[in-house]
């Protein structure tokens, strides 16, 4: 669902910059809204179940059948906060594409862009960078003990790159927000605001593609299966949080 997010959110760039109050106009605003929100709020539904499943809190087949409930909170808050916008009108041209304009009723636009993106942003990197480091953190032990690690706890460390990812394409982006509200938009910021923001699909599709069981699907495609995936199921064997965690990493 976060791959999914992120194409819907780049489908709406392919408008390119169209003219403020046109129907693409609107259209580009609220895709960017919804599903730039949508992904986030995925990356925080990974968290909780790497979480969760990792401290034993929950397995994996107790979290399958709450996975509606999950939807619901993603889809829901997303839609959430993507009204106030649309109720006061804020949507529209942003410098370079549509979004939520202050170029209308200022000081409600500048208020939505904070209250209804960046600042749930910054709130999502905070818990999501916690819970993998704590994670991680706890991976490197294991593996300092001496520990054989199974590939899919590999992957597991690899997933704090998630994280890292979103603080990464926002950071200019918040670095532009900010500045726009005591002075016009600088264009070199504003370039590096739409560089990184639209490279987040990119990021977010490399650190999937290279967790271990997505490279094992893509070797089986290429090569057929072999004896590699029986011993990774055997050297899983034994690290029960890890087996749960690895066939949740195609879920979210």
């Amino acid at each position: 669902w976060i791959s999914v997010s992120d194409i819907i959110s780049s489908l709406g760039l392919l408008f390119g910059n169209p003219s403020d109050g046109s129907g693409a106009c609107y259209a580009q605003a609220v895709l960017t809204q919804l599903f730039q929100i949508a992904s986030m709020l995925w990356t925080v539904a990974v968290a909780l179940v790497v979480q969760m499943v990792w401290s034993k809190s929950r397995t994996l087949a107790q979290l399958d059948a709450d996975y509606w409930k999950i939807h619901a909170v993603v889809w829901g808050t997303t839609v959430l906060l993507a009204i106030p916008a649309a109720a006061s009108r804020n949507y529209g041209e942003t410098a370079g594409w549509c979004w939520i304009t202050v170029h209308r009723r200022e000081e409600l636009g500048t208020a939505w862009r904070f209250v209804c993106f960046y600042i749930p942003l910054w709130f999502i990197a905070a818990y999501n960078l916690r819970v993998f480091w704590v994670v991680r953190s706890q991976v490197k032990q294991i593996s300092a003990n001496g520990a054989a690690l199974p590939r899919s706890v590999q992957a597991l460390a690899r997933m704090v790159w998630y994280p890292v990812v979103l603080v990464i394409c926002y950071i200019f982006g918040t670095i532009n927000r900010i500045q726009n509200i005591f002075s016009p938009p600088i264009y070199e910021i504003v370039i590096l605001h739409a560089l990184f923001q639209s490279s987040q699909g990119i990021g977010n599709a490399i650190v999937y593609g290279t967790t271990p069981s997505v490279q094992e699907a893509l070797g089986e495609m290429v090569y057929g299966k072999n004896s590699a995936q029986q011993n990774m199921i055997d050297e899983e064997s034994n690290f029960e949080p890890a087996v749960e965690l690895s066939q949740s990493e195609t879920k979210y």
